[in-house]
């Protein structure tokens, strides 16, 4: 079963200027969390939620919640190019309205898991490939960051917002999505951290999700991946993020005790999607697009440009 949130309405305010010097108060409506796995469980919750609270300015709304349409595929494995295919429709469509100056569509999430696969961003180097041929597909994309690997075990969050009703500024969209991350492992009592001039998040110097985004006309796409229970062994085939003297870790790692699976993890980052970016989600019964433009060339060890 889902496990009980920490603290409700973490929240945090008086961020005064862009560069990084920040006067912090932080509002915490606490309930005093239940045990989630053993009894020193709740003081590491709450230490780690406060920690998450107090580093990100949250979107503050003024008047009712905006929806963001939630395309739910966590409990099934898509190939990764078919989840590409569909984020660039839907991101051609909004881009195309922005464009126009036409009526915006509506702001969608796309959750799921990759069946194995590794991707490249758009100036990765081949020489982090270290095993040759790969023993999965290869895949370059036009997100940031490097060679990262995506498999069953892992929760993929592809966002396809539109900034303009956000923050138009790329740092504080990839904190954002960083907090989501952060407030999720507060609530199992981890202690997420960011790494001065690198992205993702971290636990104890391991890195336990990796984030890569394309946005155009500040619309964007890409996203989180966070390590959930995937089999870890996958990442010794690559130099995870080109970052070669820092591990990679999981949730079931992290806390072996909690047996952590997808269907967990789903619903708690779901909720701290919407507390940070101030949004509410309207699910939308949705079978996978057939389209797949890579689909002909999805040869394993193949490098698809």
């Amino acid at each position: 079963s889902t496990p009980p949130y920490a603290l409700e309405n973490a929240a945090l305010c008086d961020v005064l200027d862009s560069q990084g010097v920040e006067s912090i108060k932080t509002d915490l409506f606490a309930q005093t969390p239940p045990s989630y796995s053993d009894s020193n469980l709740s003081m590491q919750t709450v230490v780690a939620t406060v920690a998450a609270a107090c580093v990100f300015e949250p979107v503050i709304r003024q008047a009712s919640l905006p929806s963001v349409l939630l395309y739910n595929h966590a409990s099934t494995q898509v190939p990764y190019t078919r989840a590409l295919s569909w984020q660039r429709e839907l991101l051609a469509s909004r881009v195309q309205c922005v464009r126009e100056k036409s009526r915006p569509l509506p702001d969608a999430l796309l959750l799921m898991q990759h069946e194995p696969v590794f991707t490249l961003g758009t100036a990765s180097d081949l020489t982090n490939l270290l095993t040759s041929p790969p023993p999965f597909n290869v895949v370059r994309t036009e997100r940031g960051g490097e060679v990262t690997y995506h498999g069953p075990g892992q929760l993929v969050l592809y966002p396809i917002l539109d900034l303009r009703s956000y923050q138009q500024d790329v740092h504080w969209y990839m904190r954002a999505l960083e907090e989501v991350v952060i407030r999720t492992l507060g609530t199992f009592g981890l202690c997420g951290e960011r790494v001065p001039g690198l992205t993702g998040v971290w636990v104890n110097g391991a890195k336990v999700s990796a984030l890569g985004v394309k946005i155009s006309r500040w619309v964007t796409m890409h996203g989180i991946a966070i390590n959930v229970c995937p089999d870890m062994a996958h990442w010794q085939h690559i130099v995870p993020c080109g970052i070669a003297d820092k591990p990679v870790t999981s949730l079931a790692e992290l806390l072996p005790a909690a047996d952590i699976e997808i269907p967990t993890v789903q619903h708690i980052v779901l909720r701290h999607f919407c507390d940070v970016f101030g949004v509410k989600l309207s699910p939308v019964p949705h079978s996978l697009p057939a389209n797949d433009q890579y689909a002909s060339r999805a040869v394993a060890g193949q490098l698809m440009l």
